[in-house]
């Protein structure tokens, strides 16, 4: 099966229409059960370049990563918050941001790599080649302690990401990698269940079975989702949502 195409920057079908008007403006929003009383805090114009991913790290405590290599950490509250301190990843894009553990953040990156790191030492736990190409989404199951990350190469790679070993990520926690056979755009997973989207405007779906010491997975559905690349996907119970550069 031929390599997938490696994408040097974003593909221009990614792109969304924006107001131009807009692009100088972040916003932060807060929100009670009735969200018709959605009210906006706080405007947090951080990065240099577009803002690539954004996390809840602990009670109060956000984050965002950008195409400029850079992660930002905000303090928020009644008020908004602030920008409390600037990670940088050695000018490496980042894709894509999840925090298994309060204080502990896993990055994607276009370089190839999963990196890890501390918000308490500062100090990167762990810089892992974890893809032949560009690393483009992950997701973290707290009831399994397994991070999936999707990839251009066209695999979801799923690793062993635990508390044990203070959630850094190695060669050795490689668990099992999924081949989608094309670019892998989006990553979501619940439970025993993992979905990723691909550039070729499917979804597919896996049941995963976790043994001792390995874990196994079978396709599930493969489903002809968009006709253009998918970039979201969420499980949601028995339904899976998924977005597309189809406007769908």
């Amino acid at each position: 099966r031929p390599h997938p195409h490696r994408y040097t920057s974003l593909p221009a079908e990614i792109h969304a229409k924006v107001d131009k008007r807009e692009l100088s403006k972040s916003v932060t929003v807060k929100w009670s059960d009735d969200v018709s009383k959605m009210v906006r805090v706080g405007d947090h114009q951080a990065h240099k370049e577009g803002v690539s991913a954004v996390c809840v790290v602990d009670t109060g405590l956000v984050v965002s990563a950008s195409h400029d290599g850079s992660v930002k950490v905000y303090r928020w509250g009644e008020a908004g918050g602030g920008v409390e301190r600037s990670v940088s990843a050695r000018s490496i894009t980042i894709s894509s941001i999840v925090s298994p553990a309060p204080c502990t953040l896993v990055l994607g990156c276009w370089d190839n790599s999963i990196m890890v790191h501390s918000l308490v030492t500062g100090a990167w736990r762990s810089h892992t080649p974890a893809h032949r190409d560009a690393v483009s989404s992950l997701a973290f199951s707290p009831s399994s302690s397994i991070l999936a990350s999707g990839s251009w190469d066209g695999l979801v790679k799923l690793w062993r990401c635990c508390q044990a070993n203070n959630y850094s990520v190695g060669l050795t926690d490689l668990m099992c990698e999924l081949d989608h056979g094309a670019a892998v755009t989006c990553v979501d997973q619940d439970l025993d269940s993992l979905a990723a989207g691909t550039r070729e405007g499917e979804v597919l779906v896996w049941t995963m079975e976790t043994g001792a010491s390995n874990m196994a997975a079978s396709l599930s559905h493969r489903l002809p989702s968009h006709s253009r690349q998918v970039n979201s996907v969420k499980l949601a119970g028995d339904r899976i949502l998924s977005g597309g550069s189809d406007m769908v």
